[in-house]
């Protein structure tokens, strides 16, 4: 079943067929239909193309210890932020998941995205299953992942956030070496806005 575009001249017209109008059962499905076949732009993200190496970051360890689940740990644990800080950040994935995910269930928003993460990828959810996610992303490749996960989530290109005073982005940036195709760049303001007395000798220097 196909859904029908329908414009006001035509309403007002009365060209439309009441068997090109959809019924109120039909409208679920349809939107359902074309929404599972339409490819998305995602104008706003934190990621970055291979290229980038390190600032890319991704894997499960990177996944638990996002900021919005740091300060959930905080509030769900007995443990300091000096504590936490100490820890390797796959430690602090580990305290983070035995808190948030195991001995709690995983119901605020930010866990929630965690466990739908896992589902799609057909991973484990269970208490084990961070070494079985561990062992799953050490056996992919960055572009094989970004691919993956690009096909799953229905999304053709994204936008970056890049920041050009960033040291490790302006290499990428001045050797000319961003050139993924459905990665796009958008100039982050953040630095030069709060930090304009140090910063403006810098871009000047750059042109």
């Amino acid at each position: 079943m196909g859904a029908t575009s329908v414009n006001q001249s035509d309403l007002k017209n009365n060209r439309v067929l009441a068997a090109d109008l959809l019924t109120t059962d039909q409208i679920d499905s349809a939107v359902e239909q074309t929404l599972a076949s339409t490819l998305f732009v995602d104008i706003h993200t934190h990621l970055f193309s291979p290229t980038f190496g390190k600032l890319g970051l991704w894997g499960i360890d990177e996944l638990l210890t996002y900021h919005y689940l740091e300060a959930e740990f905080f509030r769900s644990s007995k443990t300091t932020p000096e504590q936490y800080w100490k820890l390797s950040k796959r430690e602090r994935a580990d305290a983070i998941w035995r808190a948030l995910f195991v001995e709690n269930s995983p119901i605020s928003e930010s866990t929630r995205g965690i466990i739908a993460v896992l589902q799609a990828l057909d991973l484990p959810t269970g208490a084990s299953a961070l070494e079985d996610a561990r062992e799953f992303f050490s056996g992919q490749s960055i572009e094989q992942h970004i691919g993956k996960v690009f096909e799953i989530a229905g999304v053709s290109d994204v936008v970056m956030t890049n920041d050009p005073l960033d040291p490790e982005e302006q290499r990428v940036w001045l050797n000319g070496d961003q050139d993924h195709a459905q990665f796009h760049a958008v100039l982050r303001l953040d630095r030069i806005l709060w930090g304009w007395p140090k910063h403006w000798q810098q871009l000047a220097s750059q042109g």
